[in-house]
C-alpha cells in the first residue's frame, strides 16, 4: 500500500489471503505477506527490490511467463484495464509457481499503476517434468513419457474474499468522505508523459469538468492565477531537486471566481536520479484564509481602539511581566511602551502595596475570573497617585492562569474628595441615583431628592424618613425598613460587615417604593470613620436597575434569537426548504409580525416560495399580482424597509394596504447573484411600534443568508446542467446518455418491458462542412436537433453522441414502434431543406435492448445497424433485432 495510507487500509491489505503485488510499470512498489509466501521470498523488502521481469523463470517453457511476455501483458492491461493469464513465476528457492494472474491497470494518485493478483493453480510434482497443460483454475501434470500424472487446482474462499473487498470499498468511501470534509483532492503528475491526473474533488475545486481539463502541465498553469504562476513554477522546479513540493497560490476558475489552494507533494526519481512523477494533494483553503484575514482585521481594530483609549489598558503574565501596554498607560508612567513591555509592574508599586497586590492576583479562579484592585503608585512626575484596576484572568485547560487583561484609571481626585469628605450637595441632590447618609444607629440623616421621591417622604421632616439597616450591636427604633426582607438580610449579614471591615461594600440590593413594589438596585455602602477610627456615619448610593435589567433581558433575548438563527442556518441535516420555513417562523417572533413570505418575481407576478404560518391562507407556489403586493415597495430598496403604521404611511393609498388589509410590514430585497430574486417580507394586519435598529439589522442578516443560499442553489443547478449538456445543441451529452443507458439496461434486466435504441448519423456531413464551412455545419447540427426533438415524447432521451451522430433511448417500446419512430424522424429531416445546406438526410440504426444485453453489446448492435444503413446507400432505417446481433 502507498506510504501514508490509513491504518485500516494497511490492515486489510496485509490480511488478504490472495497474493497481491502493486507495481509502477515494471518496478514492484508493495506486496502483501501472502505474495511473499507464494514466491518464497524471505520478506516483503526482498520483493520490493525486484522488477516484474525478475519473477520470470530463467528458462521458461512454452506458454510460461517470460520477461518479454510479462512486459507485453503490462501493455495489454494498460489498454484493456484488466486481463487474466496463467504462467509460471520464479521463486526464491529456485523453484517455480504456476499461478493464474489478474493484472489490473489503476488510474489513481496513490503511486501504484498496476495491481496483480496471483492465484496458485499447481505445485511441482516430484518425478514429473515441468510440462503442464493448465485450464482456468486447474493444472494437469504429465510424466516424461507424456502420460497424465495428476491434476491439481485451487479452491478460493469466495466469502472471505468478498468480505475483504467490501471492507476495502468501505475504507475507500471513508477516505473519500474525509477528503470531501477537508476540501482535499489528490493528483498524480507523470513527467515522462506530461500527464496530470486529478481526483474528482480537484475538478470541483478548480470548477472544471474532465472534458474541459487538458491534463497537462500547461493546462494546470493556465488555471493558476497569473500573478502566482512564477512562484508556482519556481516551487515545481525546486521540487525536482529536493523531492518536496509545497506551495500556496490562487486559481482562477472558469466562472471567474478566485480560490486559494494549498498544494503538497513529493517527487519520485528513477535509478538515474531523474524525476519520474510527483504525487500530491490540493486543499481549498479559501475560507480559512478569509477567516484569518478577518481575525487579523479584528485584532488590528482592537489594537487601534485600545491604543487610543483614554483608560489605561495592559496585559501581563502571572509574574506581572507586561506583554502589552497602551499609550495611556505608558504616558502615566512616563516610560515608552516598548520599554515597559517585558518589565514586571509589581516592583513599580510602593513597597507597602506590593503584598496586597500579589495577594489580589492569587484570588482569581476559573469560577471567579474578574476582580478589582486599587493601589497607590507614583506617576511620571513622581507624584503619588491612586489607580483603580479591573483585572480579568485567563486560564488554560488545567485551570492555571495564563495571563491577565487589565483596565485601569487614575482615581486620585476621587480619593482626595473622599478623604476631604466634601459633600457635593448640589450634585447629589440632582442625581437620579438614590443617596442617603445614616447614623451608626441606622437613623437616616440625609436623603437626596431621588430617594425622597422614591420612598414618598415629604423631605421636610426627617422623622418620616425610613431607617437604614443597622450595624451589629447598634440600637434601632421601631420604624420599618424600606428594604425587602432578602435585601435587608443581605445588608445585615454581608454588606454592613464588609463596609465596617473594608470601608465600603458594593453589590445588588433592592428597595420598596411608596406603593410597596420591589425595585432592583445597585448599591454601594460606605463606612465613614474619624481620625480615631470610630464609625461616624454610613452612606449609600443606589441606582435603579429596572432599565438596565430590561435592557439585559432584551440583550439576552436578542442573543437567543441570534443563536437560533445560527442553529437554523448551520444545520447540515436540514433541507433548504426546512431552513426557510424555520427562518420565517423565527422572523415572525423577532419582528412581532405574525405573517411572512419569501417570494420571487416572475414578470408581473410575485410567486411564493415559503410562507409562515405554514397552514395559513397562503401556500408555497401561489402567485400574486406584484403591484398589489407590499413586495413592490421593497424590491427597489438597498436594505430593510418597512411601515409600522399604515395609517401614517406616505403611500397610504397604495393597493397593498387596502387589498391585503396590511397595517405594518418589514421587508428586505433578496438577490440571486447580481440579479434581483424577490423579497423576504414580514407583515401584520395590526399596527405596531416603530422598528428598532436591531430588528432592521437582524432582517438584513436574514436577507444576506437567504441570498447566499439561493445563489449557491442556483450555482449547483447550473453546474449539474453543464456536466450533462452538449454545449452546441443543448441536448444531453454522451456522458449522460451512457449513464441513462446503464439505467435502462438495469430496468430491462429486471422488468423486460422493451426499450428502443436509435443511433442517427447525418449523411455526407464532412462534404457539407467542406462545402459550406464548419459554422454552417454547426447550424445544421443545431437545427437538426430541434427538428428531431420536436417529434419525441417527454419520456424519450435525446442526446448528441458525438460529431454528427445522435442517439435516442425510447422507453416502453416494441419493434414496430421503434421502426415507425425512426422512419418518421428520417422523413421529417429530409422533408425540408436547411437554410444554408439544402436537403440533408440521415441514416438510422435501430434496435431493442435485450434483458441479456450489457452496454457494449447494445452499442455494437445499434452501430452495426447504422453501418448497414450507410452501406446500403444512406438515407434509410435499418433495424437489427437482439438475436441478429448475438
Amino acid at each position: 500500500m502507498p506510504r501514508g495510507s490509513p491504518p485500516l487500509y494497511r490492515d486489510a491489505f496485509d490480511h488478504l489471503r490472495v497474493p497481491v503485488l502493486l507495481l509502477d510499470e515494471q518496478q514492484l512498489r508493495d506486496a502483501n505477506p501472502a505474495a511473499a509466501e507464494l514466491l518464497a521470498a524471505p520478506d516483503r523488502g526482498a520483493l520490493l527490490r525486484c522488477r516484474l521481469s525478475d519473477l520470470a523463470p530463467a528458462h521458461p517453457g512454452d506458454g510460461q511467463a517470460s520477461a518479454l511476455m510479462l512486459e507485453r501483458r503490462l501493455g495489454e492491461a494498460r489498454e484493456q484495464g484488466r486481463i487474466h493469464f496463467e504462467g509460471a513465476f520464479r521463486r526464491w528457492d529456485g523453484g517455480t509457481t504456476v499461478a493464474e494472474a489478474c493484472l489490473t491497470h489503476l488510474d489513481g494518485a496513490d503511486g501504484a499503476r498496476f495491481l496483480m493478483e496471483l492465484r496458485p493453480v499447481a505445485v511441482e510434482a516430484e518425478g514429473h517434468s515441468e510440462s503442464a497443460a493448465a485450464g482456468r483454475g486447474q493444472v494437469i501434470r504429465y510424466t516424461s513419457e507424456g502420460a497424465p500424472a495428476c491434476m491439481m487446482g485451487t479452491h478460493v474462499e469466495i466469502e472471505q474474499l468478498k468480505a475483504t473487498e467490501a471492507a476495502l470499498r468501505q475504507r475507500e468511501e471513508e477516505l473519500r468522505e474525509a477528503q470531501e470534509i477537508a476540501e482535499l483532492g489528490h493528483w498524480v503528475s507523470d513527467f515522462r508523459r506530461n500527464e496530470i491526473r486529478w481526483s474528482e474533488k480537484i475538478y470541483e475545486i478548480f470548477g472544471l469538468s474532465q472534458e474541459a481539463w487538458g491534463a497537462t502541465h500547461g493546462a494546470f498553469m493556465q488555471a493558476v492565477h497569473p500573478a502566482d504562476r512564477a512562484r508556482v513554477q519556481a516551487a515545481l522546479e525546486a521540487a525536482y531537486s529536493t523531492g518536496r513540493y509545497m506551495v500556496e497560490h490562487r486559481i482562477r476558475r472558469p466562472d471567474g471566481h478566485v480560490r486559494t489552494v494549498q498544494e503538497r507533494g513529493h517527487v519520485e526519481f528513477d535509478g538515474a536520479g531523474a524525476p519520474v512523477r510527483m504525487i500530491g494533494t490540493v486543499q481549498d483553503v479559501t475560507s480559512q484564509r478569509a477567516l484569518e484575514q478577518a481575525l487579523a482585521e479584528r485584532e488590528a481594530h482592537y489594537r487601534a481602539l485600545v491604543e487610543q483609549h483614554p483608560l489605561m489598558v495592559g496585559r501581563f503574565r502571572p509574574d506581572t511581566t507586561m506583554t502589552f501596554v497602551n499609550q495611556t498607560l505608558a504616558a502615566f508612567y512616563g516610560i515608552a511602551a516598548e520599554t515597559l513591555q517585558g518589565q514586571r509592574w509589581l516592583p513599580l508599586l510602593p513597597a507597602e502595596e506590593r503584598e496586597a497586590a500579589a495577594e489580589h492576583l492569587r484570588t482569581f479562579t476559573p469560577e471567579a475570573p474578574v476582580g478589582s484592585l486599587e493601589h497607590r503608585v507614583r506617576n511620571a512626575a513622581g507624584e503619588p497617585r491612586w489607580t483603580y484596576w479591573t483585572n480579568r484572568a485567563f486560564f488554560d485547560e488545567h485551570g492555571n492562569v495564563t495571563h491577565f487583561q487589565s483596565v485601569g484609571m487614575d482615581v486620585t481626585e476621587r480619593k482626595r474628595a473622599e478623604q476631604a469628605r466634601r459633600q457635593l450637595t448640589e450634585l447629589i441632590e440632582h442625581t437620579p441615583d438614590f443617596i442617603a447618609i445614616a447614623s451608626p444607629e441606622g437613623a437616616i440623616q440625609y436623603l437626596n431628592q431621588a430617594g425622597r421621591a422614591l420612598l414618598g417622604g415629604d423631605g421636610a421632616t426627617p422623622q418620616t424618613w425610613p431607617l437604614a439597616p443597622r450595624y451589629p450591636g447598634a440600637e434601632r427604633s421601631g420604624m420599618p425598613s424600606y428594604h425587602p426582607g432578602w435585601a435587608h438580610q443581605r445588608l445585615q449579614e454581608v454588606g454592613i460587615p464588609a463596609a465596617l471591615e473594608q470601608g465600603y461594600w458594593e453589590g445588588e440590593s433592592a428597595l420598596l417604593d411608596a406603593a410597596g413594589e420591589e425595585i432592583p438596585m445597585s448599591q454601594v455602602l460606605v463606612a465613614h470613620r474619624d481620625e480615631d477610627g470610630e464609625l461616624v456615619r454610613l452612606s449609600t448610593i443606589m441606582r435603579d436597575l429596572r432599565r438596565q435589567k430590561r435592557l439585559q433581558e432584551a440583550l439576552d433575548q436578542r442573543q437567543q434569537w441570534l443563536e437560533r438563527l445560527q442553529a437554523i442556518t448551520g444545520d447540515p441535516a436540514q433541507s433548504l426548504a426546512a431552513k426557510l420555513t424555520a427562518l420565517l417562523a423565527l422572523g415572525t417572533e423577532v419582528f412581532r409580525l405574525p405573517c411572512a413570505t419569501l417570494g420571487h418575481v416572475e414578470e408581473e407576478a410575485y410567486v411564493l416560495r415559503a410562507v409562515a404560518p405554514e397552514h395559513g391562507s397562503l401556500q408555497p407556489g401561489q402567485r400574486q399580482e406584484l403591484e398589489l403586493s407590499c413586495s413592490s415597495q421593497v424590491l427597489g430598496a438597498h436594505g430593510p424597509v418597512g411601515v409600522h403604521d399604515a395609517s401614517r404611511a406616505a403611500h397610504r393609498d397604495h393597493p397593498c394596504y387596502w387589498v391585503h388589509a396590511i397595517e405594518a410590514y418589514l421587508g428586505v430585497p433578496v438577490w440571486l447573484g447580481e440579479a434581483t430574486y424577490g423579497t423576504l417580507l414580514f407583515y401584520s394586519h395590526e399596527p405596531r411600534e416603530p422598528y428598532n435598529r436591531f430588528e432592521r439589522q437582524f432582517l438584513q442578516l436574514m436577507g444576506q443568508w437567504v441570498t447566499y443560499e439561493l445563489t449557491r442553489e442556483a450555482n449547483r443547478s447550473a453546474l449539474a446542467r453543464e456536466a450533462t449538456t452538449d454545449h452546441l445543441t443543448g441536448l444531453y451529452n454522451r456522458h449522460h446518455l451512457d449513464a441513462e443507458l446503464n439505467r435502462m439496461l438495469a430496468h430491462e434486466h429486471r422488468y423486460g418491458r422493451g426499450t428502443g435504441f436509435l443511433l442517427l448519423d447525418i449523411d455526407h456531413f464532412k462534404a457539407l462542412n467542406d462545402a459550406y464551412g464548419h459554422d454552417a455545419g454547426d447550424r445544421v447540427l443545431i437545427e437538426l436537433a430541434q427538428r428531431i426533438g420536436g417529434l419525441l415524447r417527454e419520456a424519450d432521451l435525446f442526446a448528441r453522441w458525438g460529431g454528427e451522430e445522435f442517439a435516442v433511448l425510447v422507453p416502453e417500446a416494441d419493434r414496430d414502434g421503434v421502426e415507425r419512430l425512426a422512419e418518421r424522424l428520417r422523413e421529417h429531416v429530409v422533408a425540408t431543406p436547411f437554410a444554408e445546406a439544402g436537403l440533408v438526410s440521415i441514416s438510422v440504426g435501430a434496435t431493442l435492448l435485450d434483458p441479456h444485453d450489457d452496454k457494449v453489446s447494445a452499442l455494437q448492435r445499434v452501430d452495426r445497424a447504422l453501418y448497414q444503413a450507410k452501406r446500403e446507400g444512406r438515407n434509410r432505417v435499418v433495424y437489427q433485432s437482439p438475436r441478429e446481433g448475438a
